[in-house]
């Protein structure tokens, strides 16, 4: 093929993706620049389980609107199910029913969240009663006993709530609190229905309100918050942390002593909460005004599931990745090992922190080098010895989280983020580079990969270019016709000029 059929074909490319790019920023007015503040957020529910081929019934807890928060536009998705919606004065829950199901089923239930405070808004009455303790027998005397032994240990409200939650939390010596957890399966939500009891049975009314922080994420955890009404006000006091605080960007998601899910006739129950910010103002305004909605709207990243969303919005980052690996390499003559190797590299310290990220990073890498040095001497085969690398890189990465965790630096976690198998290929290929063409060539050309890595993660971390290249995907048609262009270059690269001045200079 000749150069000129490969510039018409880069050329349509690019005229393809600028185009669509235009034509939705100009005419169907997607957003630009990503939004620093958003006023709403997608909500989605997704229940996986196997039904035992009977009868299903599936409540789940959702969402209730308040005067901080409006839930709208809810949907409710299950194949063949039946559901119907409650709502109460503390929450609302659906009930999905089918008649006969068996094998593996997806049920997802999906809103728009507008919170209109940031801060979470307590209840403003009195409680209308104190909830009767659910305590008899030897229960009752374990009760009783840690709130009296609390009640001398405290000095009001304040600090006997800090002492009862830690007491909780913590029983290491209290033989009563032991005896109160071992009767059902300790979890967040018994230990705060436990508060819950103990503070009603020391007079104090309380309840517990459970719900996510508005964060974007996947598989979002549930957060355990108490109410307590003393001093004639509610009180919010984060269960977790342990301290009276105010819940802030909080979506609350039901109150009391019940299960998110509650479910007859099926087993290995999975749920996941997905949220993500919506682009409402301008993405609605262009869905509105374009009442036909073009195909490929309909078709778009946007209507995706929330999690896959999340997901695509790394995978769009790759190939801009790939095409600043080609000019770095042809164009500007920096030496790497591998070819994807500093992409991979460069997303992992997307979760790791830079600086973390290339500590880590090299702390692995000289460690396994060294041990791939002595594994020299061994004289293995090449599979055996990758695999014996490779086992050498997870048992180093295990080694170091657990160090880091008990010196106290939780960053050192991030370390099982790192590609394994790319660290395996990195280290194995530095060392036959050590060993062909001398230290000083595989030193520099694993400092190359890293600063490779490091000007990616730079580009990657920037919100703009994610948002650019996860609303505009028909960009990546322009990095591919200038991926193409690059492909035919044969010139000098920049490296060259420097090692070649001293002849550039004679002549």
């Amino acid at each position: 093929m000749s150069k000129y059929s490969l510039y018409i074909i880069c050329f349509i490319l690019a005229f393809i993706g600028f185009f669509l790019f235009l034509y939705k920023v100009l005419f169907l007015q997607f957003p630009l620049f990503p939004y620093k503040n958003t006023s709403a957020w997608n909500i989605e529910s997704e229940l996986i389980f196997e039904a035992e081929n009977a009868p299903v019934s599936v409540v789940l807890q959702i969402p209730y609107t308040t005067d901080a928060y409006l839930i709208s536009k809810e949907n409710f998705i299950g194949k063949s199910y039946g559901y119907k919606t409650v709502a109460t004065e503390t929450d609302s829950y659906v009930r999905f029913t089918k008649r006969n199901a068996k094998n593996k089923q997806s049920l997802y239930y999906t809103a728009t969240i507008r919170p209109n405070n940031e801060l979470y808004v307590l209840p403003q009455s009195a409680p209308d009663f104190l909830l009767t303790p659910s305590f008899s027998g030897a229960s009752l005397e374990a009760a009783e006993a840690i709130i009296t032994e609390i009640g001398k240990q405290s000095s009001d409200i304040r600090s006997f709530v800090n002492l009862l939650v830690d007491r909780i939390k913590f029983p290491t010596n209290d033989n009563n609190m032991n005896f109160l957890l071992q009767k059902e399966k300790v979890t967040p939500l018994f230990e705060v229905e436990l508060a819950v009891n103990l503070l009603a049975l020391a007079g104090i009314p309380s309840q517990s309100i459970h719900g996510i922080a508005l964060v974007e994420g996947r598989n979002l955890p549930i957060e355990h918050w108490l109410e307590i009404f003393f001093d004639e006000t509610w009180y919010s006091f984060d269960f977790a942390k342990e301290e009276f605080a105010t819940p802030k960007n909080f979506l609350p998601w039901w109150k009391g002593n019940k299960s998110l899910v509650n479910a007859t006739g099926i087993n290995t129950l999975a749920t996941q909460i997905s949220l993500q910010p919506k682009l409402e103002t301008k993405l609605d305004a262009a869905i509105i005004k374009n009442e036909n909605r073009p195909v490929y709207i309909k078709f778009s990243l946007f209507s995706l599931p929330i999690e896959t969303q999340a997901l695509y919005k790394t995978i769009m980052l790759i190939p801009l990745g790939a095409f600043l690996l080609v000019i770095l390499r042809n164009v500007v003559g920096i030496g790497t090992f591998g070819t994807f190797m500093p992409i991979l590299i460069a997303l992992a310290f997307l979760e790791t922190d830079l600086l973390w990220g290339v500590v880590l990073f090299s702390l692995i890498t000289a460690i396994g080098m060294f041990v791939r040095l002595l594994f020299e001497r061994l004289k293995l085969l090449l599979v055996p010895r990758l695999a014996a690398v490779l086992i050498i890189v997870v048992l180093i990465m295990a080694s170091i989280s657990i160090i880091s965790y008990q010196l106290g630096f939780q960053s050192g976690l991030s370390v099982a983020m790192f590609p394994m198998i790319i660290l395996t290929m990195t280290i194995e290929r530095m060392s036959i580079s050590w060993e062909e063409n001398g230290a000083s060539t595989a030193i520099k050309q694993g400092l190359g990969s890293l600063f490779v890595a490091v000007l990616m993660y730079l580009i990657f971390s920037s919100k703009f270019i994610a948002h650019l290249l996860f609303v505009f995907p028909e960009l990546q048609f322009v990095l591919l016709a200038c991926t193409l262009l690059l492909g035919r270059y044969t010139g000098y690269r920049l490296t060259d000029y420097i090692r070649f001045r001293t002849f550039v200079m004679e002549k």
